[in-house]
C-alpha cells in the first residue's frame, strides 16, 4: 500500500508540475518540480519498505534519484535566474551524469559489464554529438561535457538491457530498461530545447518532463520488484 500511493503521489505530482510549468514557471515552477522530484524518491523509499530485499539495489537507485533532484533543481534555476545559465547546466549536467554512475555501478555489482556495452555506449554518446550540426544543434562550450553525459546516458540504458537479458527478464530490470530508454529520449528532446533554435516549445517542454518524470518513477519502482 506504501508504495502505490507514493507511485500515486509521484504521478499526481509529476502533473501538477506540467500544469504549472507550462502555465506559469518561473520559482512557481521550480518549487513545483522539486516537490515532484522529491516524490519518486519517496517512491523508492516506500518500495524498500515493503521490500526489504530490495535493499542492496535500493541504495544504488536511491543515490540516483537524489542525484537526479539535485539537476533537476539546478536545471530550473538555470530558467530562472538566466544570467547564470551556463553555471546551472553544467551543475546539473554533472549531478545527473553522478546520478546515472550509481544506477551503473549498481547493475554492475549485481550482473557485471560485458564490453560491448560501454563500446556501445561510448560510440552512442560521440555520434549523437557529432550529429549536433545536422541536427541544427550548437552545443557550443558544452560539446566535450555534452558528450560524457550522453556517453553516461547511453551506458545507463545498455547496461540495462544487458542486464534485462541475463537476468532472464526479470521484472524489475524490464522495468529499469523502460526507464533507462525514457530517460534517453526525454534528454534527446531536452538537448534540442536547450541547443537548438525554436524548440522550447510548451509541448517539448510537456513531452520531455513526461518522459523524465516516467523514466524516473520506473526506476524508483524497480526496488519494489527486485
Amino acid at each position: 500500500m506504501y508504495f502505490y500511493l507514493a507511485l500515486v503521489a509521484g504521478i499526481l505530482s509529476a502533473i501538477a508540475f506540467l500544469v504549472i510549468r507550462v502555465k506559469k514557471g518561473g520559482v512557481a515552477g521550480l518549487l513545483a518540480k522539486t516537490f515532484a522530484s522529491v516524490c519518486f524518491i519517496i517512491t523508492a523509499f516506500a518500495a524498500v519498505k515493503v521490500n526489504p530485499n530490495g535493499l542492496d539495489w535500493f541504495m544504488y537507485v536511491a543515490l540516483g534519484l537524489i542525484f537526479g533532484m539535485i539537476g533537476d533543481i539546478t536545471l530550473d534555476l538555470k530558467v530562472v535566474y538566466p544570467e547564470k545559465s551556463s553555471v546551472y547546466l553544467a551543475s546539473g549536467m554533472t549531478a545527473f551524469t553522478i546520478g546515472h554512475i550509481f544506477f551503473i555501478v549498481g547493475m554492475a555489482i549485481h550482473y557485471g559489464i560485458h564490453w560491448a556495452v560501454p563500446v556501445v555506449a561510448i560510440v552512442v554518446g560521440i555520434i549523437a554529438v557529432l550529429l549536433g550540426p545536422t541536427l541544427k544543434l550548437d552545443y557550443g562550450k558544452f560539446k566535450i561535457p555534452s558528450m560524457v553525459y550522453g556517453i553516461t546516458l547511453a551506458f545507463t540504458a545498455c547496461m540495462s538491457g544487458y542486464v534485462m537479458v541475463v537476468s532472464n527478464f526479470k521484472t524489475a530490470y524490464i522495468i529499469m530498461f523502460v526507464g533507462a530508454v525514457s530517460f534517453l529520449l526525454s534528454d534527446l528532446i531536452l538537448s534540442g530545447m536547450y541547443f537548438g533554435k525554436d524548440k522550447n516549445t510548451p509541448v517539448n517542454v510537456v513531452i520531455n518532463h513526461a518522459l523524465y518524470y516516467i523514466a524516473q518513477l520506473l526506476i524508483a519502482s524497480t526496488v519494489f520488484f527486485i
